[in-house]
């Protein structure tokens, strides 16, 4: 990757903290209210960092993504990045050697502290989840029990689900792999249930 000059590396920083801290990506007016730059500067920041393969962008509002991987600008040590896994893990063996789609970077006071891995809600998967869209990215902490009340994923004979841990669930300790501890929304807003 082309090294990127301070000013660069403060713009991605400023993409990193902001889709941390809100679920999407800043429009070019706030990146230039941030830094107290035109607009057009930020369009010349940003068409450099497309070309130095650090960022994609579209015409749409909010479509700003730091790309993350090998290649990727250093992540702050308040940032960890988290493996978002292709598929459902069906035990913690898929989540120890994990079959990413690629890497998210998230804000480690949003999670907490622990393993944490990602998985894609699939519109099946959102029909049955309140205020869940498809495509949503779900967060989760590794973990072998659960709280009444809280999202999970957890292990149903042979199958694995997205489901909310029910008094029941938490009294038997049922198998759980992991619990969601936050959402990241890259899109633009589906229909939520």
């Amino acid at each position: 990757m082309q090294t990127l000059t301070q000013r660069q590396e403060e713009i991605v920083r400023f993409l990193l903290e902001f889709r941390a801290a809100t679920g999407m990506a800043p429009t070019v007016y706030e990146i230039a209210d941030a830094f107290s730059i035109k607009t057009s500067s930020v369009f010349g920041h940003l068409k450099a960092l497309q070309r130095k393969g650090v960022i994609t962008r579209t015409s749409q509002a909010r479509s700003i993504r730091v790309l993350t991987g090998p290649d990727a600008p250093p992540v702050t040590n308040r940032h960890v990045e988290v493996p978002v896994l292709r598929r459902l893990p069906r035990d913690r063996r898929a989540i120890a050697d994990p079959d990413m789609e690629r890497t998210l970077v998230v804000d480690r006071r949003a999670t907490g502290p622990g393993t944490l891995f990602a998985v894609r809600v699939s519109d099946r998967q959102a029909a049955r989840l309140p205020k869940v869209c498809a495509d949503d990215l779900l967060v989760l902490r590794e973990t072998v029990t659960a709280k009444p009340g809280e999202l999970t994923l957890a292990v149903r004979g042979k199958t694995v689900a997205l489901t909310r841990c029910t008094a029941q669930m938490a009294k038997t300790a049922a198998p759980v792999l992991g619990v969601v501890v936050c959402l990241v929304r890259e899109g633009p807003v589906g229909h939520a249930s």
